[in-house]
């Protein structure tokens, strides 16, 4: 059982969890992610196996990402979106 830490709950405690995190990507010739630099380390893309867009908000305040689900040449898979309104890449952790 966890003891009552006796503070009042609210909004001023929480943090988010997996939040996207600013990531370098290096393009192909061909327009394609070549390779991202995440956290110090360069990984190469060996394909893009997804993608898609997302546009909301626009009532409020506009939201436009285009992201990738991006495997690399070590087999793992990122998933990677574009701020288009921005045009900054972040890495989006599940």
């Amino acid at each position: 059982m966890v003891a009552d830490p006796g503070a009042a709950p609210g909004t001023d405690r929480l943090r988010p969890l997996n939040g996207p995190r600013p990531v370098a990507v290096e393009l192909a010739a061909d327009g394609r992610p070549g390779a991202i630099v995440d956290r110090g380390r360069r990984l190469a893309v060996a394909a893009v196996r997804d993608r898609w867009l997302v546009e909301d908000e626009w009532w409020r305040e506009p939201l436009g990402r285009r992201y990738l689900e991006l495997l690399l040449v070590d087999g793992s898979v990122r998933t990677l979106y574009l701020d288009t309104f921005t045009d900054r890449w972040y890495a989006q952790a599940y």
